[in-house]
């Protein structure tokens, strides 16, 4: 008499089979099955990920690590094959969604360039009251946000910046002793020896 795992095992080998041997019909029943009932689908495939978003996450890891050069291909294929359809695509959805795209950017950039949040740039801007830490100006004067200004070698922010500004001290390398030159020179009036 087989045990119970045996039985288990037997059943999993035939299942195996019977799909190897009705593999093109099953999948045809399932995308008529599929599509008959997309929404419910939709909505059971999105209540699965939630319920189960860290192991999809992890299996998808691993499936990619496990096919990178395949899905590159692949990708590399696709991508050659609907370069027209999606360069379309995208400009229509780069038209459509102007602000989020720029609300996206403008995180991402913060993120990975200055390691800040929105909030903490938020947060400098009220601090120096809307305004450029050297000119004084007011943020609306300038058709582009403030830049953030940081010490390029710790990469510490400094505070935010017209792009006036931030350029001029980027032109003399951040040197102190350049910018008290330049006031220096500024005082000075060669003409009036």
């Amino acid at each position: 008499m087989l045990s119970e795992e045996e039985k288990k095992k037997n059943k999993r080998i035939i299942a195996k089979r019977y799909y190897e041997a009705h593999k093109e019909e099953i999948a045809k029943k399932a995308k008529e099955r599929n599509a008959a009932h997309s929404e419910e689908k939709k909505e059971y495939d999105k209540k699965y990920y939630i319920a189960n978003k860290e192991k999809m996450d992890e299996q998808s890891k691993q499936y990619n690590a496990a096919h990178k050069e395949e899905r590159r291909k692949y990708e590399k294929e696709y991508r050659a094959i609907h370069k027209e359809e999606k360069s379309e695509y995208n400009k229509e959805y780069c038209k459509a969604n102007v602000e989020k795209l720029q609300k996206h950017r403008k995180v991402y950039k913060l993120k990975s360039k200055y390691d800040i949040t929105v909030e903490q740039y938020n947060f400098l801007l009220d601090k120096q009251n809307g305004c450029c830490n050297i000119c004084k100006r007011h943020h609306t004067e300038f058709t582009q946000s403030l830049a953030v200004d940081h010490n390029h070698v710790t990469g510490i922010v400094r505070g935010l910046l017209c792009r006036q500004c931030n350029q001029a001290l980027g032109t003399y390398n951040d040197s102190i002793d350049v910018l008290l030159n330049a006031i220096e020179h500024l005082k000075s009036n060669p003409l009036n020896m």
